[in-house]
Formats: structure tokens, C-alpha cells, sequence
């Protein structure tokens, strides 16, 4: 069962609390509630805060969860760069993206994984 959508993204804004703001507009791109994760400053780039949160996927085989996280990814973004899925033993699957050009300003890159593992 691929239960859901992991992600990282790095958000161009001052503070944490407008990470939240952000993350709320990106519901409403993709339609769906997101669960936020550890939120911080990035040690690299002080005008960034990096997220990780997820969002619900609830399916059960590899072909319909990477169709779905196809969808919900081009609704983040373009110029997306997509490995896998790859397979693992034991039935194992992962499939994962990076999001060069977002459609949510503010959004500078994003990384987005699934799993049934």
C-alpha cells in the first residue's frame, strides 16, 4: 500500500509561520490536505526554509500511485525529473521526483518520493 506522498521544498520567505501560509496555498493547488513535517531555516541559504511534509495517496499498486503522483506533481510544477520506479525485494517500490519551476511563487524547489516501505 503506497499511503502517501512525501515531500521537501524549499520556501523563499522570512519566517516559518509564512511557510505555513505557503503550504495552505498549495492545498488549494493540488486539492488535497498536507500533513507538515519539521520546518527550518537552511543552513546553506539563510532566505530559505526547508519543509518536509506529506500528503494522502492511499493506493495500492505501483502503476495507479505513480499515475496519481504524476498528477498531483504537475500540479505543483513543470520541468519535473522523475527516477523509477524502481523495485526492491520483498515487493518493495519507490518512486521519486524533483520539481524545478513550481507554480506557487516563493516555492524554489521541491522533491517529492512514495513508497511502500
Amino acid at each position: 500500500m503506497f499511503d502517501s506522498i512525501y515531500w521537501k521544498g524549499y520556501f523563499r520567505v522570512s519566517s516559518p509561520n509564512k511557510v505555513d501560509i505557503m503550504l495552505c496555498k498549495l492545498e488549494k493547488i493540488i486539492g488535497q490536505n498536507i500533513f507538515k513535517g519539521e520546518c527550518k531555516q537552511y543552513w546553506k541559504d539563510s532566505s530559505l526554509f526547508e519543509a518536509y511534509f506529506k500528503t494522502s495517496l492511499e493506493v495500492d499498486d505501483i502503476e495507479k500511485a505513480v499515475f496519481k503522483a504524476l498528477l498531483i506533481s504537475n500540479l505543483v510544477g513543470h520541468d519535473c525529473y522523475v527516477t523509477g520506479p524502481n523495485s526492491f525485494k520483498g515487493g518493495k517500490w519507490q518512486f521519486e521526483g524533483i520539481i524545478n519551476k513550481a507554480t506557487l511563487p516563493g516555492l524554489e524547489w521541491i522533491h517529492f518520493r512514495l513508497q511502500n516501505f
